[in-house]
């Protein structure tokens, strides 16, 4: 990101972005290994989250409902010790999808400038 940002300190984000995309789209599959190999292991730990997660919320007396504040997103129903029907759960606290390995090459790369700067 410093190179791109330095070196064109005229574009906006999306522009970085976009050539950030540009630059992943060209690397080799060797080159992207390392950032593959983090989005793997992201998954993993995302289903072991999701799988311990879920178990919680069902020894619990869990079920899926809608959240009163969206009429789309699924949500499921938590309260400290029986969960409540009524009280919709808090998306908060459940496991954070894992991410692609482009998003694990833009965070390197944007940590590389943050150190750099």
């Amino acid at each position: 990101m410093a190179t791109y940002k330095s070196d064109n300190p005229d574009l906006r984000h999306k522009q970085v972005v976009s050539k950030m995309a540009a630059d992943w789209n060209a690397m080799t599959d060797a080159e992207k290994q390392p950032y593959q190999d983090l989005s793997t292991k992201d998954k993993e730990r995302f289903k072991k989250e999701k799988n311990e997660f879920d178990e919680y919320i069902e020894s619990h007396g869990g079920k899926r409902s809608r959240n009163k504040n969206s009429a789309k997103k699924s949500s499921v129903v938590k309260s400290s010790a029986k969960l409540d029907a009524n009280e919709p759960y808090d998306q908060s606290e459940a496991p954070k999808k894992p991410r692609a390995g482009f998003l694990h090459f833009v965070e390197a790369k944007i940590e590389s400038y943050k150190k750099e700067n």
